[in-house]
Protein backbone atom coordinates (compact mmCIF):
# COMPACT_ATOMS: atom_id res chain seq x y z
CA UNK A 1 0.00 0.00 0.00
CA UNK A 2 1.42 3.35 -1.02
CA UNK A 3 1.22 6.13 1.55
CA UNK A 4 -0.12 9.41 0.21
CA UNK A 5 1.33 12.34 2.17
CA UNK A 6 -1.22 14.67 0.61
CA UNK A 7 -3.82 13.50 3.10
CA UNK A 8 -1.69 14.91 5.91
CA UNK A 9 -1.47 18.23 4.10
CA UNK A 10 -5.24 18.23 3.58
CA UNK A 11 -5.86 17.45 7.25
CA UNK A 12 -3.51 20.23 8.35
CA UNK A 13 -5.27 22.70 6.05
CA UNK A 14 -8.69 21.61 7.28
CA UNK A 15 -7.58 22.03 10.90
CA UNK A 16 -6.13 25.49 10.24
CA UNK A 17 -9.40 26.62 8.65
CA UNK A 18 -11.62 25.49 11.51
CA UNK A 19 -13.59 28.35 12.98
CA UNK A 20 -13.09 28.80 16.69
CA UNK A 21 -16.34 28.60 18.62
CA UNK A 22 -16.91 29.26 22.28
CA UNK A 23 -18.62 26.64 24.38
CA UNK A 24 -21.28 29.17 25.38
CA UNK A 25 -22.14 29.62 21.68
CA UNK A 26 -22.88 25.91 21.41
CA UNK A 27 -25.32 26.21 24.29
CA UNK A 28 -26.97 29.42 23.09
CA UNK A 29 -29.32 27.68 20.67
CA UNK A 30 -32.09 25.17 21.10
CA UNK A 31 -30.76 22.78 23.72
CA UNK A 32 -33.57 20.35 22.95
CA UNK A 33 -31.67 19.59 19.75
CA UNK A 34 -28.26 19.42 21.42
CA UNK A 35 -26.66 16.21 22.62
CA UNK A 36 -23.58 15.86 24.78
CA UNK A 37 -21.89 12.51 24.31
CA UNK A 38 -18.90 11.15 26.14
CA UNK A 39 -17.14 7.95 25.14
CA UNK A 40 -15.34 5.64 27.57
CA UNK A 41 -14.88 7.98 30.53
CA UNK A 42 -14.61 5.01 32.87
CA UNK A 43 -12.25 4.16 35.70
CA UNK A 44 -10.48 1.56 33.55
CA UNK A 45 -9.28 4.20 31.10
CA UNK A 46 -8.80 7.11 33.50
CA UNK A 47 -7.42 5.86 36.80
CA UNK A 48 -6.86 2.11 37.08
CA UNK A 49 -6.01 -0.99 35.12
CA UNK A 50 -3.76 -1.84 32.19
CA UNK A 51 -5.32 0.68 29.78
CA UNK A 52 -5.57 3.63 32.19
CA UNK A 53 -3.87 6.75 30.95
CA UNK A 54 -2.90 9.87 32.92
CA UNK A 55 -3.55 11.84 29.74
CA UNK A 56 -7.15 10.59 29.58
CA UNK A 57 -7.61 10.92 33.32
CA UNK A 58 -6.49 14.55 33.09
CA UNK A 59 -9.58 15.50 31.09
CA UNK A 60 -12.05 14.02 33.61
CA UNK A 61 -12.80 17.31 35.36
CA UNK A 62 -13.24 19.15 32.06
CA UNK A 63 -15.69 16.51 30.82
CA UNK A 64 -17.75 16.83 34.00
CA UNK A 65 -17.68 20.63 33.75
CA UNK A 66 -18.90 20.44 30.15
CA UNK A 67 -21.79 18.22 31.18
CA UNK A 68 -22.62 20.60 34.05
CA UNK A 69 -22.59 23.62 31.74
CA UNK A 70 -24.76 21.83 29.22
CA UNK A 71 -27.24 20.79 31.90
CA UNK A 72 -27.33 24.32 33.36
CA UNK A 73 -28.11 25.65 29.86
CA UNK A 74 -31.05 23.25 29.58
CA UNK A 75 -29.56 20.37 27.63
CA UNK A 76 -31.07 17.06 28.65
CA UNK A 77 -29.77 14.79 25.90
CA UNK A 78 -26.74 13.65 27.87
CA UNK A 79 -25.21 10.33 26.87
CA UNK A 80 -22.34 8.15 28.05
CA UNK A 81 -21.03 5.34 25.85
CA UNK A 82 -18.96 3.01 28.00
CA UNK A 83 -16.93 -0.16 27.61
CA UNK A 84 -18.45 -3.02 29.57
CA UNK A 85 -17.07 -6.43 28.68
CA UNK A 86 -17.81 -10.02 29.52
CA UNK A 87 -14.82 -11.80 31.06
CA UNK A 88 -14.29 -13.83 27.86
CA UNK A 89 -14.60 -10.90 25.43
CA UNK A 90 -12.90 -11.41 22.04
CA UNK A 91 -11.41 -7.91 22.37
CA UNK A 92 -9.05 -9.36 24.98
CA UNK A 93 -7.21 -11.15 22.18
CA UNK A 94 -5.88 -7.73 21.18
CA UNK A 95 -5.99 -5.79 24.45
CA UNK A 96 -5.49 -6.77 28.08
CA UNK A 97 -8.67 -7.45 30.05
CA UNK A 98 -10.34 -4.19 31.07
CA UNK A 99 -13.76 -2.78 31.92
CA UNK A 100 -15.14 -6.17 32.89
CA UNK A 101 -18.82 -5.93 33.86
CA UNK A 102 -19.30 -5.49 37.59
CA UNK A 103 -15.72 -4.37 38.31
CA UNK A 104 -14.41 -0.98 39.43
CA UNK A 105 -12.75 -0.56 36.04
CA UNK A 106 -16.13 -0.57 34.28
CA UNK A 107 -17.57 2.21 36.45
CA UNK A 108 -18.22 5.72 35.21
CA UNK A 109 -15.59 8.14 36.51
CA UNK A 110 -16.52 9.76 39.85
CA UNK A 111 -16.47 13.25 38.34
CA UNK A 112 -19.54 12.26 36.31
CA UNK A 113 -21.09 9.92 38.90
CA UNK A 114 -21.07 12.75 41.44
CA UNK A 115 -23.03 15.16 39.26
CA UNK A 116 -26.41 15.90 40.88
CA UNK A 117 -28.19 15.01 37.63
CA UNK A 118 -26.20 11.82 36.94
CA UNK A 119 -29.36 9.69 37.13
CA UNK A 120 -30.72 11.63 34.14
CA UNK A 121 -27.75 10.74 31.92
CA UNK A 122 -28.40 7.88 29.51
CA UNK A 123 -25.70 5.22 29.65
CA UNK A 124 -25.09 2.78 26.82
CA UNK A 125 -22.67 0.00 27.67
CA UNK A 126 -20.78 -1.56 24.79
CA UNK A 127 -18.84 -4.77 24.39
CA UNK A 128 -16.74 -3.63 21.41
CA UNK A 129 -14.13 -1.15 20.20
CA UNK A 130 -16.77 0.81 18.33
CA UNK A 131 -18.31 3.85 20.00
CA UNK A 132 -21.68 2.97 18.50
Amino acid sequence: MKFDAKILEDLAKWFEELKEIKFSELLAGDTANTAFISVDMIEGFCSMGPLASPRVGAISDAIAQAFSAAYAAGARNLVLLEDSHEANCAEFDAFPPHAIKGTEGAKTIPQLRDLPFFDEIKIFRKNSLSAA
